[in-house]
């Protein structure tokens, strides 16, 4: 049997373990392109966890002698943040998750999409087709599939699964500012700058209905 202290330690290695893979969660988006500032990352992380985990790190900061960078205020986020999904090579317009939670798409003025794991935080695909910046997407209600919005004034729908282009969506004169798809995932609804609406028919691309609009910037919610 166990006695209480072989438990106390048992909890003990559990919250260090703990700190060590949210530090490596958080830091992972770095590390994929620097693995040699694992510990430089690590320590900077993981100073802040208690007496416990610094413990761990003492004899290891101790032993080194090269220069490296060492935060002497902690960083400012907030403690919730989970990871740090990076790749694009432009600013990010939109951002979006699937019902089921298993995936993340972000859209981008370097003119992509990019679905990401959302539990392992690794891109699966990058999806790209649209000549200049995409200014939104939506997410099917059944999470099968991904419609993005293109300053080209195009649509396109892609296969969530395999990051393959199904459709490309036709018709309005300006700018595709926003879309969204309907709750039973029958038809798309895209507004542009060329003052219009679009409802789309999801399994064709036909066109269903085009509805001008006065006014300025049009918004779909």
């Amino acid at each position: 049997m166990t006695n209480q202290n072989d438990q106390v330690m048992v909890g003990d290695h559990r919250t260090i373990l703990k700190s060590f893979s949210r530090a490596l969660a958080r830091e992972a988006h770095v590390l994929t392109r620097q693995p040699d500032l694992l510990w430089q990352q690590l320590y900077n992380r993981l100073q802040w966890e208690g007496e416990e985990v610094e413990a761990r790190l003492a004899p290891e900061r101790e032993r080194r002698t090269a220069p490296w960078l060492r935060l002497r205020l902690a960083p400012r986020e907030s403690s919730a943040l989970l990871r740090t999904l990076a790749g694009h090579t432009g600013s990010i317009t939109a951002c979006a998750v699937s019902p089921d939670g298993a995936i993340i798409v972000s859209a981008s003025r370097d003119g992509t999409l990019k679905i990401w794991d959302a539990q392992a935080g690794r891109g699966r695909f990058t999806l790209a087709g649209h000549a200049g910046s995409i200014r939104g997407l939506a997410v099917s209600p059944g999470g099968s599939f991904i419609v993005s919005a293109g300053g080209d004034g195009l649509l396109k729908v892609w296969d969530a699964r395999t990051g393959t282009a199904r459709l490309t969506l036709a018709g309005h004169t300006g700018a595709v500012d926003a879309v969204v798809i309907s709750p039973d995932g029958a038809f798309i609804a895209s507004s542009s700058a060329d003052k219009t609406v679009w409802l789309w028919d999801v399994h064709t691309g036909a066109e269903r209905a085009s509805l001008p609009l006065s006014g300025g910037r049009t918004c779909l919610a």
